[in-house]
This record gives structure tokens, sequence and C-alpha cells, in this order.
């Protein structure tokens, strides 16, 4: 929680300042909140609570980041998924976390499903 107070601060004194710089998109530090708020809006709606586990497939992006301040902000746990990682490999990870909920982006979407029917 520390972690996502600290952005936050960060957000209220230079809210213009680029916080994440992605190979096709830079956020402020407000655009780096908002997002995560809104985030954490969507996740909660979803019934993530705290100490609920997240896992998320997907390339290493700004997108991850903001992921994670929303679940830091709601207390939750984020499961990063290496996309380098074989079938069977992501079958028993998510196998032994049991996240409570599993996100891809588009890419790695068909890697995710079939991971999540085979892990049970």
């Amino acid at each position: 929680m520390k972690f996502f107070h600290t952005i936050g601060q960060a957000a209220e004194r230079w809210p213009q300042r680029i916080a994440l710089l992605g190979a096709s998109q830079a956020l402020s530090y407000e655009a780096l909140m908002a997002h995560a708020a809104a985030a954490a809006g969507w996740l909660d709606r979803r019934g993530i609570r705290p100490g609920d586990r997240v896992a998320s497939l997907s390339y290493n992006q700004v997108d991850c980041v903001v992921l994670m301040l929303a679940l830091t902000g709601l207390g939750a746990i984020w499961v990063p998924l290496n996309w380098r990682l074989a079938s069977a490999e992501l079958r028993q990870l998510l196998a032994d976390c049991t996240p409570n909920l599993l996100l891809s982006d588009k890419a790695w979407q068909q890697a995710a499903e079939s991971a999540a029917q085979s892990a049970g």
C-alpha cells in the first residue's frame, strides 16, 4: 500500500510529469492514478477483495503497472505470468495460485483460456 500512496503523492505534487513511458504510450502521474482508479473500480465490480489473487498474462507494458497499482489499492495480489512459459507451466502456476480472476491481452487470450481450463 505504501507504493500506491507514494505514487498518489507524486500525482498531487507533479500531476503533469511523465510517470510511465512505454513503447506506444506515456502516462503522467495524474493519468496513471486515474487509470489505476478506473481499473480498481472495474476489479471491485467483479468482486475482487483484499487478499484475492489476480493473474495476468501479457507482454510487459504500461497496463501491467496500472493493474499492479489498482490491485495494490484494493489490497489484492497481482500474479504476473511470464508469456514465455509453456502451456504446461502456465497450467501448473494457475493450479498452484488459484487466482480469483485471470486477465490477458488479446495476444495471449487463447493461451490464458487454455491454461485456465486445464488448471481446473
